[in-house]
């Protein structure tokens, strides 16, 4: 018998032929040795699926599957997360284009068997374009009480949780989630990690772990055009808040964040956004039971010292692009 515990390690990739080769030789690079690996081809065009093959068929370790028909973004990665081990107790997601430090699994698995309250592990990481370790803990502690995570993550104080590739989770707490990833939001990975958070606690490893690479793919570029994670920290502000505040003091987080945004949807009439962008936010704002108000974005707009004569102007000119 291993007295380690087993990682399932997993890569849903789609068309990304350019970088998984480094991906995978990053995690046979581990110095952790009890994980299997599994990669999870989403129809891919570009010879993805024939790079995975080739590891696959040189190292037991590594199972390689394909979906019988392409699966939209989040819909593939609740099918890939699917493919957990019934034994493994940790689930270390890396995406194809990203990788892992040869440290990555000792480290973070250290961490949560030394505490086994602990359902999140996060780490420093290096992202390809921005300097810096791209994590932003104000406490210099392993383990931090779950719930302070996420009043420090929905009030912007903390930034810990990163992308996918950069946090291991406790196998037990997802099973019970299925599917575990939210398809409504653009950043489900958050909301999932947020909802862990509320019933365990978050370790951290101070210690830069993995490599995040970021390029103008569909999902990044519609996330930069529309500023989609300040959109949808609305949507996660009303689903969480009311756990972790006084109705009072949910109420008033809301509205601060709620003018906040209208201040920057009243900047963004100046910036040429086009019908979809407008689209986009006045779905989130409905989403979050906050129907877009015109007369709410003239406010904002004054605030920000905008001339309301230009910004009735820039507005009409918006709902006609």
């Amino acid at each position: 018998m291993n007295p380690e515990p087993l990682v399932t390690v997993i890569t849903p990739v789609y068309n990304g032929a350019d970088y998984l080769d480094a991906c995978i030789r990053s995690v046979q690079a581990q110095s952790y040795p009890h994980w299997r690996y599994k990669i999870i081809d989403n129809q891919s065009t570009d010879g993805s699926l024939e790079i995975a093959s080739r590891y696959a068929a040189g190292d037991s370790r590594i199972e390689v599957s394909r979906n019988t028909r392409f699966l939209d973004l989040m819909d593939n990665w609740n099918h890939a997360l699917s493919q957990l081990d019934a034994d493994a107790r940790y689930c270390k997601v890396v995406h194809a284009d990203d990788w892992l430090f040869p440290e990555c699994l000792a480290e973070m698995v250290a961490l949560a068997e030394a505490n086994p309250g602990v359902g999140v592990v996060s780490a420093y990481r290096v992202e390809e374009d921005r300097p810096g370790l791209g994590q932003r803990l104000p406490y210099g502690q392993a383990v931090t009480p779950g719930q302070e995570v996420c009043r420090g993550e929905l009030e912007n104080r903390m930034f810990v949780l990163g992308s996918p590739s950069n946090i291991l989770l406790r196998a037990d707490k997802m099973r019970d989630q299925r599917p575990f990833y939210d398809a409504a939001l653009l950043h489900a990975d958050k909301d999932a990690a947020l909802r862990l958070l509320m019933e365990t606690d978050l370790g951290f490893v101070f210690k830069v772990l993995t490599f995040t690479r970021r390029h103008n793919e569909s999902q990044t570029s519609k996330s930069r055009l529309f500023d989609t994670r300040r959109s949808e920290d609305l949507l996660l502000l009303r689903r969480y808040a009311p756990r972790l505040y006084s109705e009072s003091q949910a109420r008033q987080i809301f509205e601060g964040r709620l003018n906040s945004h209208y201040r920057f949807l009243a900047r963004a009439l100046f910036e040429r956004k086009n019908k979809a962008f407008w689209d986009y936010q006045r779905d989130i704002l409905a989403r979050a039971e906050a129907p877009f108000r015109y007369s709410r974005l003239i406010r904002a707009a004054a605030v920000e010292g905008l001339n309301i004569r230009d910004t009735l102007k820039a507005l009409r000119g918006a709902w006609r692009t």
